[in-house]
């Protein structure tokens, strides 16, 4: 027996009206999808933060780091401490903390302890001491970063 393969000439495939249905379909949801990609914002990053343990240590103040949100970098996060009429008192005018050591505590009479020495941002655990006799009680105090505030309180 012999196969003989008959080709229909009566097949068109898809009616124009349906095509035409489809086509608009597809581009329709192309777009809705490019404008969701193209109208939703970019996640926006949290501020950072950071949460101060105010404390009287003897003859100073101790400002613990209690939490840390973000990152808040050693060289870039500032200090400014104000007396008790919101003028900044001179040199604590947005004094970077990498700038707070041991040496210059006679300029500053502020120290910021590190919890570890190879840190070079903000971390839980570390702290900030203030001389108590060039910063007496009533002085306030803002620490930040950039454009932000990430830490203020009352000494």
């Amino acid at each position: 027996m012999r196969k003989s393969w008959m080709i229909r000439k009566d097949l068109e495939g898809v009616s124009p009206v349906i095509g035409t249905i489809l086509m608009v379909a597809i581009t329709v949801v192309l777009a809705a999808v490019l404008y969701a990609m193209v109208a939703t914002p970019p996640a926006q990053q949290e501020n950072p933060m950071v949460g101060l343990v105010e404390q009287e240590t003897g003859g100073n103040w101790t400002l613990l780091v209690s939490s840390v949100r973000g990152q808040v970098p050693l060289d870039t996060t500032t200090l400014s401490i104000k007396n008790k009429d919101g003028a900044v008192m001179y040199p604590m005018s947005a004094v970077p903390l990498s700038q707070l050591t041991a040496q210059n505590w006679a300029t500053y009479k502020v120290i910021y302890q590190k919890q570890k020495l190879s840190d070079t941002s903000v971390t839980s655990g570390s702290s900030i001491l203030i001389d108590r006799a060039g910063y007496p009680h009533g002085c306030s105090y803002v620490l930040t970063t950039a454009n932000n505030i990430v830490a203020m309180g009352a000494l």
